[in-house]
């Protein structure tokens, strides 16, 4: 077996010493076997090209986008979940920096207790959780 695909390799570089690839020893006819060998070779090739093709398209349609959908799904939950208490926090802060912008002297001491505030009321909900 191994001297038949030492054979094939030579068929396809040409390697066969003093003669051509598809001819016998004596060069007088066709070698047949090496003839066979390469044509099974090739069709042996295309058929399992075509059954990878036919797997990757069965596994991209029943595995790879169900599951592409599904991590797309849960990207979406997560990540407003993660952005929500942000959004939240400048919303507020939106709303207070509005109030205070023309509080004048006093908008200092009065933002400073609004954040305080805010800061104990978060403390208070996270002890109670």
């Amino acid at each position: 077996m191994s001297s038949d695909s030492g054979r094939i390799a030579q068929l396809f570089d040409g390697s066969t010493g003093d003669t051509t690839p598809l001819k016998s020893d004596s060069g007088t006819s066709v070698d047949w076997k090496s003839l066979v060998m390469a044509t099974l070779g090739l069709f042996t090739t295309i058929i399992a090209s075509n059954v990878a093709h036919l797997i990757d398209m069965v596994m991209s349609l029943f595995a790879i986008q169900p599951l592409q959908k599904y991590a797309e799904f849960l990207e979406t939950i997560v990540s407003g979940l993660v952005t929500s208490p942000g959004n939240a926090t400048d919303a507020a802060f939106a709303q207070t920096a509005a109030f205070v912008a023309d509080k004048g002297l006093f908008a200092f001491p009065i933002a400073l207790g609004i954040v305080v505030v805010m800061a104990y009321i978060v403390a208070e909900v996270r002890k109670r959780l």
